[in-house]
């Protein structure tokens, strides 16, 4: 941000977008609002959102904190994704630390039976309704275009969540889902 704040020339405005963690979240909003103590920064965050009736909560907390930080004389402002259904790749559900590597580590990672077995146990706990995914895009031939993720488990004969680290570990190119 010192960076930011150094070269901003013309009343500029920094735009930022979050990572798409509703888990994490608040602690991004957070630590941006801890960085821009201080800094005379015009923020956005951009296409806030949070998905899911049980995360309501989450976006009224988002909204409390924006408006305390305004009050305290920071600029900053957020605009909200305007959709009711994302268009994401489908390893945006898998856990952090085994994509951060890439893709070599996520397969590495993926053949450790202890780690899959973590991965597996996220996938199960999360907030999406994976088995309503809907595969929107893959870059290979493959004859799953337009299904829900629970008929595709159900034709390999697999949790949906095994199914999501199937596509994972099968296809090069990212698959993408809608989620609404």
């Amino acid at each position: 941000l010192d960076f930011v704040e150094k070269n901003i020339h013309y009343n500029g405005l920094l735009s930022i977008h979050l990572k798409l963690s509703s888990d994490s979240i608040i602690e991004q909003i957070d630590e941006l609002l801890e960085n821009l103590k201080g800094r005379n920064l015009k923020v956005k965050l951009s296409h806030l959102k949070i998905s899911g009736a049980q995360d309501k909560h989450i976006f009224e907390t988002i909204v409390e904190k924006i408006e305390t930080a305004r009050h305290q004389g920071m600029k900053i402002w957020f605009d909200v994704y305007p959709y009711n259904t994302l268009w994401q790749g489908i390893s945006q559900y898998l856990p952090g630390w085994i994509k951060i590597s890439g893709r070599k580590h996520l397969l590495a990672e993926l053949k450790d039976q202890q780690n899959r077995k973590k991965v597996l146990e996220f996938l199960h706990n999360s907030k999406t309704d994976l088995q309503n995914l809907i595969i929107a895009s893959t870059s290979n031939n493959l004859n799953i275009l337009g299904k829900k993720l629970s008929q595709l488990a159900k034709d390999l004969d697999v949790t949906t969540e095994e199914a999501i680290l199937i596509l994972a570990e099968q296809n090069d190119e990212e698959i993408l889902v809608f989620d609404e």
